[in-house]
């Protein structure tokens, strides 16, 4: 027989693991949307660099980088619409950018204060639509990159997270101006988007971490995976190198270049940053330690409950 006092015991105990439970799946569960442009309400034909809407945002506009050059156009109709990416995205809402191929500019666009979410063990998530046609560089710089993402300083997308698109036909992940080993072939040509296999679509999804100690940051990216991704096997990785600083613009540009003439043109859309993947309408495949934790205390719920039913 168990007395009053020992039941009362035991429904706390199963009372706080249940919590344990919940407190588990709220914390795989928390979503915040911190940065978004979808490009569709407010923009017009033309260039981007005197528009600007969206969502957490510091600033209206699009800036070029650098300023000499026309730099991004809007486009009533998503190149994404007509050529998705493999996989699937999210679902598409107005138009698109597109850079031209003989602009080797690119723009950039200030972000609100982020240093409360790029702090030591946190994560963030990104997302965005890109396609490329023709491979970066020229002539004169056969070794330039076009690289694409979150940037810590204004005009230098060299310092910060995202991806690159490299002068041999590839996609690489990229923290700073290390670059990840293992790469996504991104087959180019001069004709259009998605043509005979060539320039085509992806749907880019990034997880970063912060790391707890210096050269321990990792920045896990997903191509073309839809909109489930499992947490343990991402496309490609970077690790042990520390983000310069907190990211403060969105850009993309074909860096450690001067010269004028042929560039890679490029299309984008559905930029977003966020606190965990559920904001960016993914569903995520939890990491092992996460699952443990929550069926761990179902478990000893359901456990300690069966023994005070003995």
């Amino acid at each position: 027989m168990i007395d009053s006092s020992t039941s009362t015991s035991m429904h706390g105990s199963i009372r706080a693991l249940g919590i344990l439970a919940v407190l588990s799946l709220g914390s795989i569960a928390s979503a915040t949307l911190l940065v978004q442009d979808r490009f569709d309400g407010g923009y017009a034909t033309g260039v981007i660099n005197t528009q600007g809407y969206g969502k957490g945002w510091n600033g209206n506009i699009w800036s070029l980088v650098p300023t000499n050059q026309t730099g991004a156009t809007f486009q009533s109709t998503s190149e994404f619409v007509a050529s998705p990416p493999a996989g699937g995205s999210p679902g598409l809402s107005g138009g698109a950018i597109n850079k031209a191929a003989s602009n080797r500019a690119g723009n950039e666009r200030a972000t609100g204060n982020l240093a409360d979410y790029f702090t030591l063990g946190e994560s963030v998530w990104f997302s965005f639509l890109v396609a490329v046609r023709g491979t970066p560089g020229n002539t004169n710089n056969p070794n330039e990159q076009l690289n694409i993402g979150f940037s810590t300083t204004s005009q230098n997308t060299a310092t910060g997270i995202g991806i690159s698109f490299t002068s041999n036909a590839q996609m690489h992940a990229r923290i700073n101006n290390t670059l990840s080993i293992g790469s996504v072939n991104t087959p180019l040509s001069g004709d259009s988007f998605n043509t005979g296999g060539n320039n085509l679509s992806y749907y880019v999804v990034g997880e970063f971490t912060k790391g707890q100690t210096p050269n321990a940051d990792v920045l896990n990216i997903w191509v073309n995976q839809g909109t489930t991704v499992d947490v343990n096997a991402p496309t490609m990785s970077v690790t042990g190198v520390s983000l310069a600083a907190t990211p403060g613009f969105f850009s993309f540009n074909s860096v450690w270049s001067t010269q004028t003439g042929n560039h890679s043109a490029m299309w984008m859309d559905e930029i977003n940053l966020a606190t965990s993947g559920d904001a960016l309408g993914l569903t995520v495949i939890p990491e092992p330690a996460s699952l443990l934790l929550m069926v761990s205390a179902l478990a000893g719920a359901l456990a300690f409950r069966r023994r005070s039913r003995a």
